[in-house]
């Protein structure tokens, strides 16, 4: 199912404010924190991979 940038956005803040009535104050800044590190993880994963795509593509 592909989604557009604003149906993912929507759909990304239903969850957050769902997940914030469900939560404390401390399980939402562990929360917040545990998804924050797992972005900026999925990032790198995703930086390394582009680097190392355009490495091959230039043995080619």
């Amino acid at each position: 199912m592909y989604m557009g940038g604003t149906e993912l956005a929507v759909s990304i803040n239903a969850l957050a404010v769902t997940l914030a009535k469900c939560l404390t104050e401390e399980e939402l800044e562990i929360t917040a924190a545990m998804f924050t590190q797992i972005g900026d993880t999925l990032a790198t994963i995703a930086i390394r991979r582009a680097a190392c795509s355009e490495k091959e593509a230039q043995l080619l």
